[in-house]
C-alpha cells in the first residue's frame, strides 16, 4: 500500500496510515477472489497424398473466461476498486501442403482465424465518500462515481503463404517465401457511463444502451523471408537472411471517457536482417 505524504505516513485524502504494518502486510476492505477458466482443443489431420506430397489440416478452438478484482490502494478505506470481466473465444483453420523432393522443398497453404472478446469492466472511485453520505459526482469535484464499461472486439485474419527451399548443391540452400494477410477488426456494442453507487447512469460517455458505438478497421500486408546458407567441407556454416514481420492492427478498446479515444491502432511492421556463421 502507498505511504501517505503527511507526517506519520498519513494519506492526505483519506487520513489513513499504515501504522505498525510490516513491509509485506496490508489492510484491505475488499479481499477479492479471482477466477480464470480456459478450455480448448486442437485437431490435426495428415494425408500422404503422394510419395513427396503431404497435406495437413490444423484446426483449433479455444475459450477463456476471467473475473478479476483489485483493491487498488489496498487499505480499509475504499478509494479505487476495480472489477474486470472478459469472455474470449477463438477459432482457427489452416490447410498446409508440403512437398519434398530432396533438392526442392515447398510449403504453402491458407489460413483463417477469428477471435472475439466481450469485456465488462467496473471502476469504483471514492466509495468512502458515499459511505459518509456524500452523493456521487460525475466531475469528482465533490463526490465519487462508478465507471461502467462494456464492449466487444471481433478480429478476423485470412492469409495465403508459400515458401521454397532450393538446394542447387549439397552445400548451398536458397530460401524464398511470401505471405499475404488480410485482417479486419471491429469494435462493437461500445458503451460507457458514469454512475452513482447504485449503478444508476448519471452521464453516458460512450454510446447509450440504445445506440452503442460501432467502429471498424482493416489492413493487409505482404510479408516474407529470403535466406541463403552455405556449409563448408569442414562443417562451418555461413548464412544471411532478410525477413519482414507484421502484427495486425486493433482497437484501443479500454477507453471509457469519450468515443474519440476509441481509435484503430495501425499495424506494426519490422524488417529484420541477419548475417552470421557457426
Amino acid at each position: 500500500a502507498s505511504i501517505g505524504t503527511l507526517p506519520g505516513g498519513v494519506n492526505p485524502l483519506t487520513g489513513y496510515s499504515r501504522r505498525n504494518l510490516g513491509f509485506y502486510e496490508v489492510e484491505s476492505d475488499r479481499p477479492v477472489h479471482n477466477l480464470i477458466d480456459s478450455q480448448g482443443g486442437a485437431l490435426t489431420l495428415k494425408w500422404d497424398a503422394a510419395p513427396n506430397l503431404v497435406i495437413q489440416s490444423l484446426t483449433a478452438y479455444d475459450t477463456a473466461k476471467s473475473d478479476l478484482g483489485q483493491d487498488t490502494e489496498v487499505s480499509p478505506i475504499s478509494v479505487i476498486d476495480t472489477k474486470y470481466h472478459t469472455d474470449y473465444k477463438e477459432f482457427s483453420q489452416e490447410i498446409r501442403f508440403t512437398y519434398n523432393s530432396g533438392a526442392l522443398k515447398f510449403q504453402g497453404g491458407g489460413y483463417y482465424g477469428r477471435d472475439e472478446i466481450k469485456v465488462s469492466n467496473r471502476y469504483t472511485v471514492l466509495r468512502f465518500l458515499a459511505d459518509l453520505g456524500i452523493p456521487a459526482d460525475p466531475t469528482l469535484a465533490a463526490g465519487g462515481i462508478v465507471i461502467q464499461q462494456d464492449y466487444r472486439q471481433i478480429r478476423t485474419s485470412k492469409a495465403v503463404f508459400g515458401q521454397f527451399d532450393v538446394s542447387p548443391t549439397d552445400r548451398l540452400t536458397i530460401t524464398a517465401g511470401l505471405r499475404y494477410t488480410w485482417n479486419t477488426a471491429r469494435y462493437a456494442d461500445g458503451r460507457a457511463s458514469l454512475n452513482d453507487f447504485n449503478l444508476n447512469p448519471l452521464v453516458f460517455t460512450i454510446g447509450t444502451p440504445g445506440s452503442p458505438v460501432d467502429k471498424r478497421g482493416e489492413n493487409r500486408a505482404l510479408t516474407g523471408r529470403a535466406a541463403i546458407n552455405y556449409t563448408f567441407p569442414d562443417g562451418q556454416l555461413i548464412y544471411a537472411s532478410f525477413s519482414r514481420g507484421y502484427r495486425a492492427g486493433t482497437f484501443n478498446g479500454s477507453a471509457y471517457f469519450s468515443p474519440t479515444q476509441i481509435e484503430f491502432v495501425p499495424p506494426e511492421k519490422v524488417n529484420a536482417y541477419e548475417l552470421g556463421a557457426k
